[in-house]
Parts: structure tokens; C-alpha cells; sequence
């Protein structure tokens, strides 16, 4: 029976993930050792075939089935919690809120950059944002807030986009049919949906990026200021999952 509790503490350690990786890759042990003492090495071995996560098979170290699925999770998991404590120095007074689902998924958007506005730049992240969304094709996202540039923005973009998904909530839905957003979003012929509560979150996805914003802690105002970016695979399958996720929980508008 495993130790989980002894196997997470093992795992925990660099030079036993750097083995781990190594082998998972294929390499020989010589370059799998690589700056780790000789006993220190062969003591890890040692340990980490104790706790049957590899064996030895035809003079070669490799993993056992139950090991390569315990290797693969902490693995996922360690780089969640590495790429959650990115988002939270860069967001320190915010409301880091995901679906519980999605926590365990944070390494998908581990590579990401963020906006940030400056004294002399005030609206550098928004305007980066309206850049990246002129390239865009595809698009969908949760508006829990809303920009008074909206018209503008989607008059530059309804000639090129071949679809826009919106979910709102319910303020930033009475915003949008009150003013001319509507009738521009009827020519791009957007779908939209109303989500009946705050989920303290903003972002959107496309084919080109992924960007997401947050609420401040100690209030209900969003963080104009500061908007994380991947452009990578990952984090866009992350943020059409995510989309999908809130989308279940909403209702289509008929406009």
C-alpha cells in the first residue's frame, strides 16, 4: 500500500523530481544524475523504490504503473500551486476565484504574462488587450465588468470576427441594452447569456489569447489596472473549458 504521506514528502524534493523527469524522458542515469552526488543519487533510487514508485527491469530503472500515475499528479499538482503563487504576487489584494475544477488545471496557463499599467501608461493592459482582440477571430468570454469603449471596440472588430460568444452578468447585461453595444453585436451576430451572480472574475478567450482579470479583496471594484496573458495552446483550451464551465450555469438572451 502506498504512503502518501511519505511519497509527497519525497516527491517534495528537487533532486527527486529532476530524477523522476529524468526518466520519465528517456535519458541514461549517468545524465539523469547529472550534478546529484553518486550516493546521494543511488540513495534516492533506493527510496523511491521502496516506496514502489520505479523497479528495476532488465538492468534498467523505470517506473512502475502506479508510480508513473503518482509522478504524473504531483507533478500537475506541484506546478499548479508554483503557477498559483505566480498569479497571486502579481494579484496580491485580489480574489483569486476559479471553479474548484480549475485549480488543478493552473499549469496550463503557467507561461503567462502580465499587463501592467504605470504612471506614465495608465491604460497599457486595456489597450494590449484591444490590440490582441483586433487579431482575434473567434471569441468568447465572461464580462463581469463593463468598458465605456465597448461600441468602439466591437465596431473596429465585427467586419473580421466569425463569432462572439459573451456571457454577462446581470449589471453589465442592463449596460449593453441600454446603449448602442446592442445593435453592434446584432451585426456580428453574437450570441450572448446572463449569468445570475457575480463570479468575480473577467476573461476572454480567442484564437489568439487568453486574458483574464480580477476583483480587488477588499471591495467589489474590478482591477483595471493589471491583466494576465498566455497566448500559449494550453492556456486557450483552459480558457474555452472555463467559458464552457460558466456557460452551463447561464441562460441565452433573445435579442
Amino acid at each position: 500500500m502506498l504512503d502518501i504521506n511519505e511519497l509527497i514528502k519525497v516527491m517534495n524534493d528537487e533532486r527527486v523530481m529532476s530524477i523522476l523527469n529524468g526518466i520519465a524522458q528517456g535519458k541514461s542515469l549517468e545524465d539523469v544524475r547529472n550534478s546529484i552526488s553518486k550516493s546521494t543519487f543511488y540513495r534516492l533510487l533506493d527510496r523511491l523504490e521502496s516506496l514502489q514508485i520505479l523497479k528495476l527491469e532488465r538492468d534498467k530503472i523505470c517506473f512502475t504503473s502506479i508510480g508513473y500515475a503518482c509522478y504524473r499528479a504531483f507533478e500537475k499538482f506541484k506546478k499548479s500551486l508554483i503557477t498559483l503563487e505566480k498569479i497571486v504576487s502579481n494579484f496580491p489584494n485580489h480574489r483569486i476565484t476559479f471553479p474548484d475544477d480549475f485549480f488543478l488545471r493552473l499549469h496550463e496557463i503557467e507561461d503567462f504574462e502580465v499587463m501592467t499599467s504605470s504612471k506614465s501608461d495608465l491604460l497599457k493592459p486595456h489597450r494590449t488587450f484591444i490590440k490582441l482582440l483586433r487579431d482575434s477571430r473567434d471569441i468568447m468570454g465572461l464580462a463581469s465588468v463593463y468598458y465605456h469603449d465597448y461600441p468602439q471596440v466591437l465596431e473596429e472588430i465585427a467586419e473580421n470576427v466569425n463569432s462572439l460568444s459573451l456571457i454577462l452578468t446581470k449589471d453589465v447585461a442592463e449596460e449593453v441594452f441600454k446603449s448602442e453595444t446592442l445593435a453592434i453585436m446584432k451585426r456580428c451576430n453574437a450570441e450572448l447569456y446572463v449569468i445570475d451572480h457575480n463570479p468575480y472574475i473577467a476573461f476572454t478567450v480567442t484564437d489568439r489569447f487568453l486574458s483574464i482579470g480580477f476583483f480587488y479583496n477588499s471591495s467589489e471594484a474590478y482591477d483595471f489596472t493589471r491583466d494576465l496573458i498566455s497566448t500559449s495552446p494550453s492556456a486557450m483550451r483552459f480558457g474555452r473549458d472555463l467559458f464552457e464551465h460558466y456557460l452551463s450555469h447561464s441562460k441565452k438572451i433573445d435579442f
